[in-house]
């Protein structure tokens, strides 16, 4: 066989493996111009060999003129470095995207070409899912985020980097305990990570968690994310901040349990009446008797005065709990005055200075067992911030809101104590929020102003910590029932907190 011979069985060889591939082979000369394409290539290009073998490759698709297409053939023709790239291509009746690979040779460029439009289409697709998705996630007040095996994050979307108080680079590959988690609560979640990988199956709790908003309490779930074998290849998870409905919670449990301990109040205040009114006849009866001396009528009267303020007591806590259905007229300085009489024995024992400033005169329409929870609210608490010594001072006058025009009744409850910190003021009637580590629930102020705006009125606070005028005062403004619309309403009252 001569050379010529193997040189034209070796060329059809190669045509026949070109023409039999699937991808679209198109051969340039050093100047251009086609010298071969492939049946691949003219289904790919929706053209006919015998129209384009012989032209430039820019006379048969001229939108690739100064286009990356050019660029990139000369550069492999002038360097020999073969040039793999994808291209948008459209004109020429075609809009189609094709991914590339120019081999540059003596005799020109060998070029491989593979039409991956729907490719592209689905990556695009994809892409706007994705988008769509980080969107969502960057802007949900959730926070999610996502463990591997290995416990680390791999993602954690803004809401959760804004309250670790972190960036990207500086949370992500971290686990908890480096972002600095708790011991407990870091070796909490590594426990409920392995669970989810052993089991397969979502898990969820409730944690507190303090952060860049302060202590807050959380509610998370964890779930499997499981790869085409069937395994769990990451752990995706969610997380609900729950503070203010745990609280809400919180807060009707502890007014249910406190109208139920009113009530039981009301029930042995009722009952000790009966009692309390035997006695007080058979002491009458007995002071009768003109045989007891001296020594003893004194005393009888001694008990008879006790007892007298046993009853007094009784009665106000049977009108703490008994609230009123509707306005009722009163006067207000009768009503403080049942509401300090609560309180004496703690005044004198404390050696605490009460002052009464009453501009009132004439009876007006007030709830007056709200009224009366509202202004026993403020005025313990005063108690307890003068401490020994000191003064409190009461006062009650009848006021036009500037404002809103209304007419109605201001309450200020001023005391000489410590005062407080613009820190303490700014939460004083949030729910649960107490400076009486020991003995305060953190209720009291919460429903007095629950009280207070469900009648139209206001509460303020100011206080001040450096001396002369140190101590806060507590002013209360409500509006006549008639200003308030109240007349007729129905007043369901809440329990002393």
């Amino acid at each position: 066989m001569t050379a010529a011979t193997s040189d034209a069985i070796a060329k059809i060889r190669i045509e026949h493996a070109l023409e039999s591939m699937s991808d679209a082979f198109l051969l340039l000369d050093r100047d251009f111009r086609v010298a071969y394409i492939n049946p691949a290539g003219e289904r790919a290009v929706q053209a006919r060999a015998a129209d384009i073998v012989g032209r430039s490759h820019w006379d048969v698709w001229p939108a690739s003129v100064d286009t990356q297409v050019e660029r990139l053939y000369r550069l492999a023709i002038t360097s020999g470095h073969a040039q793999h790239f994808q291209n948008h291509y459209v004109g020429g009746g075609l809009d189609r995207w094709f991914e590339i690979h120019a081999h540059p040779s003596d005799e020109g460029l060998a070029i491989y070409f593979r039409d991956i439009t729907d490719r592209r289409q689905e990556q695009e697709k994809a892409g706007k899912i994705e988008r769509a998705y980080k969107a969502a996630l960057s802007n949900t007040p959730d926070l999610v985020y996502v463990f591997d095996t290995q416990h680390r994050f791999t993602y954690a979307n803004e809401a959760l980097l804004t309250m670790w108080g972190r960036t990207w680079d500086e949370a992500i590959g971290r686990n908890c305990l480096e972002l600095g988690y708790p011991d407990w609560h870091a070796a909490m979640h590594d426990r409920e990570i392995e669970e989810v990988i052993a089991t397969r199956r979502p898990i969820r709790g409730e944690v507190p968690f303090t952060g860049t908003h302060g202590r807050r309490i959380y509610d998370y779930i964890f779930v499997p994310v499981l790869g085409t074998d069937g395994q769990v290849e990451a752990i995706a998870g969610t997380t609900r901040d729950v503070t203010e409905r745990r609280q809400s919670e919180e807060a009707l449990r502890r007014s249910e349990q406190l109208a139920a301990a009113g009530r039981l109040a009301s029930s042995i205040s009722h009952e000790i009446n009966n009692p309390l009114e035997a006695v007080t006849n058979l002491l009458y009866l007995m002071e009768a008797d003109p045989t007891l001396s001296g020594e003893t009528r004194s005393f009888l009267e001694t008990a008879q005065s006790e007892l007298a303020r046993v009853a007094h007591i009784t009665t106000q806590t049977l009108r703490f709990y008994r609230q009123s259905t509707k306005p009722t007229k009163e006067e207000i300085k009768n009503v403080l005055d049942s509401v300090v009489s609560l309180f004496d024995r703690r005044l004198r024992g404390a050696g605490i200075r009460l002052e009464r400033r009453y501009a009132s005169t004439a009876p007006t329409m007030v709830f007056a067992g709200e009224l009366r929870q509202v202004v026993a609210n403020l005025v313990g608490n005063a108690i307890d911030a003068v401490g020994s010594g000191g003064c409190i001072v009461l006062r009650e006058r009848p006021v036009t809101d500037w404002r809103t025009r209304r007419n109605g009744t201001l309450i200020s409850v001023s005391d000489s104590g410590h005062g407080m910190a613009s820190e303490t003021v700014a939460r004083v009637f949030e729910p649960f929020f107490s400076t009486k580590t020991e003995t305060g629930t953190g209720l009291g102020l919460w429903v007095s102003k629950e009280i207070v705006e469900k009648h139209g009125g206001s509460i303020r606070v100011r206080s001040r910590q450096q001396p002369p005028y140190r101590g806060t005062v507590f002013t209360v403004f409500l509006p006549n029932p008639s200003d308030a619309g109240l007349l007729g309403a129905t007043s369901q009252g809440a329990t002393n907190g």
